[in-house]
């Protein structure tokens, strides 16, 4: 392995973004180092994961929230015709 691979191998086994590992190793493009080095970023998608979860979660319980009002005011406007 060349000294320079070995260091761009360094940077990103450091978590060094893709995009600061170019400008380091003067590529025009991160995806040069997608590409020659995409196998050695972490695959780490709990996070993300997590956040849609939680994201799905929240939107949810604001739908509910929503649908219990309306009928709530749909009973009470019903009630008061009667």
């Amino acid at each position: 392995m060349q000294p320079l691979a070995r260091a761009r191998a360094f940077w990103i086994a450091a978590k060094a973004a893709p995009l600061e590992v170019a400008g380091r190793a003067g590529h025009t493009s991160v995806v040069t180092v997608l590409d020659l080095y995409g196998h050695l970023l972490p695959r780490d998608d709990d996070p993300v994961t997590d956040a849609l979860d939680e994201l799905a979660t929240a939107t949810r319980a604001t739908l509910n929230a929503t649908v219990r009002a309306i009928s709530v005011r749909s009973a009470a406007r019903d009630s008061d015709r009667k």
